[in-house]
């Protein structure tokens, strides 16, 4: 057998079509040689092709591994806005600072 270009996407058909297993996108584009690298969408792109055979039953999924998030962040949030209430009648009734009264919604 000759090892061409069709030889190995055949392989890889074979593998998407036969095989269930997860492939972290992540570590694939960090482990990447050279330093053009794919970028995650482009990878799952690229992959897509070969796991949408119509006739398979395998469950190969794509995962874009997160890192591990900092515990305690120092930044500050946005406040969170107050919320109006409405009247039955549509009108909305402000709080806060203002005094409460009705204005037309």
């Amino acid at each position: 057998m000759r090892w061409s270009p069709e030889v190995e996407t055949t392989i890889l058909k074979t593998i998407f079509n036969t095989q269930t297993f997860t492939i972290d996108l992540k570590k694939m584009v960090e482990h990447w040689p050279g330093d053009d690298k794919p970028t995650l969408k482009a990878l799952e792109f690229q992959l897509d092709k070969y796991r949408k055979t119509p006739k398979c039953d395998n469950t190969v999924t794509f995962t874009k591994s997160a890192g591990k998030r900092a515990a305690g962040s120092s930044a500050t949030s946005t406040p969170v806005r107050k919320k109006r209430k409405v009247k039955g009648d549509g009108d909305v009734v402000k709080n806060g600072d203002e005094a409460d009264y009705l204005e037309p919604a």
